[in-house]
């Protein structure tokens, strides 16, 4: 394990392409190694996998709205802001105060609220003016634990990102549009391990539109039950009882295979939200479900249209 003040240079986590349209989703994070059996670097991380969709929709927001003339050039969050950290923290017990894998960043109680990051080929292609005020035009991203109250661990460490962007002729657009979903989990700076990479075929909100049944489990996959829903052509998300009678109602949106909505259950008047991600080759639904504005935390649903 590297020990005080060691450097590694060069170290390449990502190599890909960002055509028009296309964004990369970074969150860098520290492990301290122990060389314990425990799983909870794969329950984080299998966390965050999870999480993605949400994540992805907030952090596409900022690149819409980056700008280097008018100065707009926000491409980092934190990810309490798409992220349930709670359930992060619940993830961490385990490893709080004990030898063990762990992420480092962690406060005293084992929250953890990574970093985010968004780039597409805009901020790749104006990075060394955003990052004018500093000489080697890295991203510093700073895991200091001691600034977070917990001088039981004080790792205190600082990670350099730099992307190297080329700029190529734009290619000749084809029919269907496609869209690269590629997510990585980097483990060892220069092996990816690809969780998910597939092109898949992108369809309109219109196609999404009628009637839905599928099955709600809890996270782990347990005690499943009905899960029937419309959408509607006016962005309506409404669920019916067995008697057909109204039992929640709200809004949803749909954009690059990607739903994202939430509704009112009218009996109780609690909100729930929800996000899915639709494959075309098999034209299932699979998402998650969470309390109030968190789409995850209340368990994991597939639907089909009928």
């Amino acid at each position: 394990m590297p020990i005080g003040d060691e450097r590694f240079k060069g170290l390449k986590a990502i190599e890909t392409d960002l055509e028009a349209g296309d964004i990369l989703t970074i969150i860098p994070v520290l492990w301290e190694w122990d060389n314990n059996s425990g799983n909870t670097q794969n329950s984080f991380e299998s966390f965050l996998l999870n999480s993605f969709n949400n994540i992805n929709l907030r952090m596409a927001g900022f690149t819409q709205k980056f700008d280097i003339k008018t100065a707009n050039m926000q491409f980092g969050d934190d990810g309490s802001n798409s992220i349930n950290v709670a359930s992060i923290t619940q993830i961490l017990q385990g490893v709080n105060g004990v030898p063990g894998n762990r992420p480092i960043g962690m406060a005293l109680n084992a929250s953890y609220n990574p970093q985010i990051f968004v780039f597409n080929a805009n901020i790749c292609e104006n990075w060394n003016k955003i990052m004018q005020g500093y000489s080697t035009h890295n991203l510093p991203v700073y895991y200091n634990e001691p600034l977070l109250g917990n001088n039981r661990d004080h790792g205190k460490f600082a990670l350099m990102i730099y992307p190297e962007f080329s700029k190529s002729a734009p290619s000749i657009p084809t029919s269907p549009k496609t869209s690269n979903n590629n997510i990585s989990i980097i483990r060892n700076g220069d092996k990816p391990i690809k969780i998910n990479n597939q092109t898949q075929n992108i369809i309109s909100s219109q196609a999404l539109t009628g009637n839905w049944t599928g099955t709600q489990t809890n996270d782990n996959g347990m005690y499943p039950q009905t899960f029937s829903f419309e959408l509607t052509g006016k962005g309506e998300f409404i669920i019916k009882d067995q008697a057909g009678i109204l039992a929640s109602k709200g809004t949803y949106t749909f954009s690059n295979n990607i739903l994202a909505g939430s509704y009112k259950q009218l009996s109780s008047g609690e909100i729930f939200s929800l996000s899915a991600t639709f494959d075309p080759a098999t034209q299932k639904l699979s998402g998650t479900l969470g309390s109030g504005t968190a789409t995850n935390g209340q368990g994991k649903w597939t639907a089909t249209k009928k």
